[in-house]
């Protein structure tokens, strides 16, 4: 069986903001078992 990627991903979006502080982005990060995340404007 082929795991193609919709089988993995979410359909939440995680994302950060430029005035986030360093640390409040780490816990973005680790609450959420994510490696990164797009930070918009």
């Amino acid at each position: 069986m082929v795991t193609s990627a919709k089988d993995i991903m979410t359909t939440e979006l995680i994302l950060g903001h430029p005035e986030m502080t360093i640390e409040d982005a780490i816990k973005t990060l680790v609450n959420n078992r994510i490696t990164g995340m797009p930070v918009v404007d």
